[in-house]
C-alpha cells in the first residue's frame, strides 16, 4: 500500500496539497432580529472563476464585498450563490414607490376608460412593473450586514468541508490506482524480455522468407534490432 508520505514527502506539503473536489455544497440558516437568513452555495468544476449571486435587491450595494468573501477561498469553479432574508413579521426590506404606483394606476385606468376595457386586476399588474417595488434604503444596519457576512462565511466553510471530504475519497481512489500500477510495473520486465525475443525471431523469419542468396550480415541485423527496439521502448 502506498503511504501518503511517499506522495507528499513533508508534513508541510501534506497540509498544502490536500485534495479538494471541485463540486461542493454549503447551506446555513441563521436567525437575526426576527429575520431568517439563508445562504446556499454550490460549486461545479470550471477552468475559470464564475460567481453568480441571487439575493434581495436591498443587499445589491454589498455585492462586491460578498464576491470578495467568496472568491478568497473559491479561486475557480462555477459558483452559484443564493441569499434569502425573510422577516418573520412581514416587514421585508422593500417598500412600494407610492408616487409611481399611483401614476401607473391613474394612467392605466384612464387608458382602459378610453378603450372601454375592463381590467379587474390592475393592482397585481402594476406591482410587476419596473421600480414599483424598491429596496428600503434604511433596512441595512451594520449589525444585519455583519450577520449576513458571518452567514456567508459559514456557508463557504461548509462547502469547503464538503469539497475536502470528497477530495479524501478521490485521494483514496488515486492511491489504490497507483498501487495497482506499481504492482503491475514489477511484472513488466518479464513480459518485456519475452517481447524482445519474439520480435527478433519474427524479423529473422521474415528475412529468411525473402531467401537472400548470400544471407545477411548478423552484426548489421543486431544493430537494426537495437535501433528498432529503442523506438519501442516502454520505459
Amino acid at each position: 500500500m502506498i503511504k501518503k508520505s511517499e506522495i507528499f514527502p513533508s508534513s508541510t506539503q501534506n497540509k498544502l496539497l490536500m485534495l479538494y473536489s471541485m463540486t461542493g455544497y454549503g447551506r446555513v440558516v441563521n436567525e437575526f432580529e426576527l429575520r431568517t437568513i439563508t445562504v446556499e452555495i454550490r460549486s461545479l468544476n470550471s477552468k475559470y472563476g464564475d460567481i453568480k449571486i441571487k439575493m434581495p435587491q436591498t443587499y445589491r450595494e454589498k455585492e462586491l464585498e460578498i464576491r470578495k468573501i467568496i472568491s478568497e477561498q473559491l479561486q475557480r469553479g462555477k459558483v452559484d450563490v443564493l441569499i434569502e432574508v425573510v422577516s418573520s413579521t412581514g416587514d421585508e426590506d422593500v417598500k412600494i414607490n407610492r408616487p409611481l404606483f399611483k401614476k401607473y394606476i391613474q394612467e392605466l385606468q384612464s387608458t382602459c376608460a378610453e378603450l372601454d376595457y375592463n381590467a379587474p386586476d390592475l393592482v397585481s399588474s402594476v406591482m410587476r412593473l419596473p421600480n414599483v417595488v424598491v429596496p428600503n434604503t434604511n433596512a441595512i444596519s451594520e449589525e444585519s450586514w455583519a450577520q449576513l457576512k458571518s452567514s456567508i462565511k459559514q456557508a463557504v466553510d461548509k462547502l469547503m468541508q464538503f469539497r475536502l471530504d470528497e477530495g479524501k475519497v478521490l485521494e483514496t481512489d488515486f492511491q489504490l490506482r497507483i498501487q495497482h500500477i506499481q504492482e503491475g510495473l514489477t511484472k513488466v520486465p518479464d513480459y518485456e524480455m519475452a517481447r524482445i525475443t519474439k520480435l527478433k525471431d519474427r524479423l529473422r523469419q521474415n528475412l529468411e522468407k525473402i531467401n537472400i542468396k548470400d544471407g545477411f550480415d548478423e552484426n548489421r541485423f543486431e544493430q537494426e534490432i537495437i535501433f528498432y527496439l529503442e523506438k519501442m521502448d516502454i520505459t
